[in-house]
């Protein structure tokens, strides 16, 4: 059904609460609605892609050195969001 969509969902106020610099990732609880339609989309086909992604599409576009945004860009830890999402 969702055989040729692919989706990029950004993290914060999107998949989970907006996260405060006293926070992590990994302790944030996802939406269970937005979780769930996730599951929906993936169950039916379509490929869900990494929030890194995201960044990713923005240093290209900005034209800006792809190499050092990624290496300082760090890397999102797993959260209760990769689970839910097997």
């Amino acid at each position: 059904m969702y055989g040729d969509y692919s989706f990029v969902f950004d993290i914060d106020g999107t998949i989970c609460p907006i996260k405060k610099k006293d926070e992590k990732y990994e302790d944030l609880v996802p939406y269970k609605n937005v979780v769930e339609k996730m599951r929906y989309y993936k169950e039916n086909g379509a490929k869900i892609l990494p929030a890194e992604f995201l960044s990713c599409l923005r240093a290209v576009r900005a034209r800006a050195d792809f190499d050092k945004q990624t290496k300082n860009r760090g890397t999102i830890p797993p959260t209760s969001l990769s689970c839910a999402l097997k």
